[in-house]
């Protein structure tokens, strides 16, 4: 019984399936792919059982919030799932996601929302945040090359223990007071 899967280097070819070898670990349960040429998380098929990752260099998201088991998640050299922080309620189970990418072009999001049982929040990226909801739950926040809209509000949780601020345009807001 297969819990852990651990592949360094996953290249994708037409008409090429892992699907085969996840229908062969129906425990699976952690998945680490650091190396991956699959550019649609949707060709990968992933058993939904899944409750921790690392991906690499996906580009397309189509229905990760199928993935509700996930208690860990961590992307890197990816898109950003904008759509998978719209809703709290998205990835119950999820207390860390860790977002890491220094090669994607900046994006922009309206307003990135955290799961509802977040507690580690990392996201290093090229990212104009609009707006964010930051839940009571969230005790470590992590942030690297991250830019905000004109109007952002700075709802920041009492509970966070751990906050790291770098290269970010937080750093140069206005009246913006961090708890002591």
């Amino acid at each position: 019984m297969f819990e852990n899967f651990e592949v360094p280097i996953v290249y994708y070819e037409e008409n090429f399936t892992l699907e085969p070898v996840f229908r062969q670990m129906p425990y699976l349960q952690k998945l680490l792919a650091t190396e991956t040429t699959i550019p649609n998380l949707k060709d990968l098929q992933v058993l939904i059982l899944l409750t921790w990752s690392f991906l690499s260099r996906i580009t397309t998201f189509e229905n990760l919030t199928q993935y509700e088991n996930l208690w860990s998640l961590l992307l890197s050299d990816c898109e950003f799932p904008v759509e998978a922080f719209q809703d709290a309620s998205t990835f119950p189970n999820m207390f860390r996601f860790d977002y890491l990418d220094g090669v994607r072009p900046w994006i922009t999001t309206d307003h990135l929302v955290c799961s509802k049982n977040l507690l580690i929040w990392q996201l290093r990226g090229k990212i104009t945040i609009e707006k964010w909801t930051l839940l009571k739950s969230l005790r470590r926040l992590e942030l690297g090359g991250i830019d905000v809209g004109d109007n952002f509000e700075f709802d920041f949780p009492s509970g966070v223990y751990h906050l790291e601020i770098i290269n970010t345009h937080l750093q140069s807001m206005i009246d913006v007071i961090f708890p002591s």
